[in-house]
């Protein structure tokens, strides 16, 4: 749902005539942290699962960098667990 949502506003902003030249990626924790455990900010890498983050990275994040890529676009992966 993520993947076809995120690639369906691209096309609506490029249909539309506006312009964008890069994509920011952010890839929250909730991609990448044990669904139910509590931390105590983004910044809190205990909840960390790396099946989950690779996961997604593969099935969502590197997918979309790819289409965002095949539209022109530049595209800027910022991981989990980091602040700002």
């Amino acid at each position: 749902g993520c993947l076809k949502y995120n690639k369906g506003l691209i096309d609506k902003i490029m249909t539309a005539g506006w312009e964008m030249s890069f994509l920011r990626l952010h890839m929250d924790p909730y991609w990448s942290n044990t669904p139910g455990t509590s931390t105590t900010g983004e910044n809190d890498i205990s909840a960390f699962n790396f099946v989950r983050f690779k996961t997604y990275l593969e099935q969502v994040f590197i997918p979309m960098a790819e289409y965002a890529v095949s539209k022109g676009l530049y595209v800027v992966m910022r991981p989990p667990g980091v602040c700002p």
